[in-house]
């Protein structure tokens, strides 16, 4: 659960092999960074990742851990972040309130001579 100003609001549920961090529950997550802790404490290397963004509605379940009606719009993220060879280390699925995340892209262009039929 993610607190944003004293407010639930984002639910995050990761999986990640035990076989690559054995013994990761014992970590406190609450104020330790969960990237920090599989680079230092496991030598994994986060190289890259995706995420994929779109809108669902929460689940009575999501609603009451959110503190907003069943039904209501959310944004919904599922995330990968692989190692330099491609493996995944973290599949993360996220609901987040629609009301209170926002989501920033920042977009750059590439140099003129650098397009190709785009």
């Amino acid at each position: 659960m993610r607190i944003l100003d004293e407010i639930p609001s984002l639910i995050e549920t990761s999986f990640i092999p035990v076989e690559l961090a054995p013994g990761l529950e014992t970590h406190d997550l609450s104020s330790e960074s969960l990237y920090r802790i599989l680079a230092e404490a496991y030598s994994l290397n986060l190289d890259h990742g995706i995420e994929k963004a779109s809108l669902t509605m929460v689940t009575e379940e999501e609603a009451s851990l959110l503190q907003v009606a069943k039904g209501t719009a959310a944004l919904w993220m599922v995330s990968q972040t692989c190692d330099p060879s491609d493996m995944t280390i973290e599949y993360c699925r996220s609901v987040g309130r629609a009301d209170i995340i926002e989501l920033t892209s920042i977009l750059r262009w590439k140099d003129a001579g650098d397009r190709k039929n785009e």
